[in-house]
């Protein structure tokens, strides 16, 4: 298995953003109905981290690059929010940029994103494996696409992103948090 390590403040920023969105659904509603939905959404959230495990984004994170305009239309408002992910994000988009990139891909979103919106990925199932064996490709992750090794699949690949909708879906959630702490 390969273990991933994965910063923990994009994740949680998303997660939060996920869980306020599930919660204010559920205050409209009666307090049963409204704990049932944050019970659901507990949960789910509890699953991320063993469907976390189970589902590896190869290079298709590259299809999911936020630029300064995304940073530009959080920050129109003015919450701790928005201030928190230009601070977490902008060191990034400085070093893509100086490279020569579009702009900064959102790794942990995306990887949180494979729980929450399923059908932003195509998966697909191969053997996955790691190099340890020394050398420049040392902790290069392999997909068996040609099924070379007869080894059985142990992990879900994404081979297709819906970037662009990935991008809305991680603004829109961002934006619904930093509205609900404005100062």
């Amino acid at each position: 298995m390969i273990s991933k390590s994965l910063p923990i403040n994009a994740v949680l920023v998303f997660l939060a953003a996920y869980l306020l969105a599930a919660c204010r659904t559920a205050a409209t509603a009666n307090p049963a109905t409204a704990t049932a939905r944050a019970r659901r959404a507990i949960a789910q959230a509890t699953a991320v981290a063993r469907d976390l495990r189970e589902t590896s984004l190869l290079d298709e994170k590259q299809a999911t690059t936020t630029a300064q305009e995304h940073l530009d239309r959080l920050l129109e408002i003015n919450s701790p929010i928005s201030r928190f992910i230009k601070e977490a994000v902008e060191v990034y988009l400085k070093f893509s940029y100086e490279r020569g990139f579009a702009g900064s891909a959102l790794h942990d979103p995306l990887t949180l994103a494979t729980i929450l919106a399923p059908e932003l990925l195509t998966l697909k199932e191969y053997h996955v494996d790691v190099d340890i064996a020394g050398g420049v490709s040392t902790g290069k992750t392999f997909a068996d696409i040609y099924k070379v090794t007869k080894k059985p699949a142990n992990m879900k690949v994404a081979m297709q992103v819906r970037g662009d909708d990935f991008i809305e879906l991680f603004l829109d959630r961002m934006e619904s948090l930093a509205k609900s702490m404005i100062e």
